[in-house]
């Protein structure tokens, strides 16, 4: 029940669940199979080996396209319309729509429908659980994200720099020039004052 939960997309906090700790791995294989799927797998993993799952709920294959949609976002942030319907087998244009934007109401992913284009165009999307397997490279995209982050904290810090500078050389300038402004006003005044 909890793979066909409207607005449920992470699942591996359920492998600590003490219920299915208590599973015997040889009885209840495709059913734990199953949680696999959900938490790490796409439509096309299923299609892929759907003998080795227990059948799908029609919630449960739209929770899966909606997993596999979420997945594209990853890697792409203008998918095309023909690529989703190809990857979710879906024959229906409507019918793609209706999973995006239920993703978009549900707040799993963010973006927009290019009609025109037929793009998905990518905002974001919510995390899906990762494989430990996957942390060194998510640690790795980290290390490289706070290097990039970095950087651009150095330029905004030069680019300050520069901008207190020239506030100061300004201001430098003005004093000089409002000094100059009133040493000719007060000449002026005095010679006015002879005439």
């Amino acid at each position: 029940k909890t793979t066909e939960a409207p607005g449920l997309f992470v699942f591996s906090e359920l492998f600590d669940h003490p219920l299915i700790k208590a599973l015997d791995e040889k009885d209840a294989s495709s059913d734990l199979a199953l949680l696999q799927l959900f938490c790490y797998g796409t439509y096309n993993d299923y299609k892929t080996a759907q003998v080795s799952y227990p059948p799908l709920t029609p919630l449960q294959v739209r929770k899966l396209r909606q997993l596999s949609i979420i997945s594209a976002c990853y890697s792409q942030k203008l998918i095309p319309y023909d690529y989703l319907l190809q990857m979710l087998e879906l024959s229906s244009l409507r019918e793609l729509e209706d999973l995006i934007i239920e993703l978009f109401y549900l707040e799993a992913a963010c973006g927009k429908l290019d009609q025109q284009k037929g793009l998905l165009v990518v905002e974001s999307a919510i995390g899906r659980d990762l494989r430990e397997t996957e942390l060194p490279k998510l640690c790795s995209d980290l290390e490289a994200w706070c290097s990039r982050v970095d950087v651009v904290v150095s330029e905004v810090v030069g680019e300050m720099e520069k901008a207190k500078k020239l506030k100061h050389d300004w201001e430098v300038s003005r004093a000089a020039l409002t000094e100059k402004v009133n040493l000719l006003n007060s000449l002026g005044k005095k010679r006015l004052w002879k005439i």
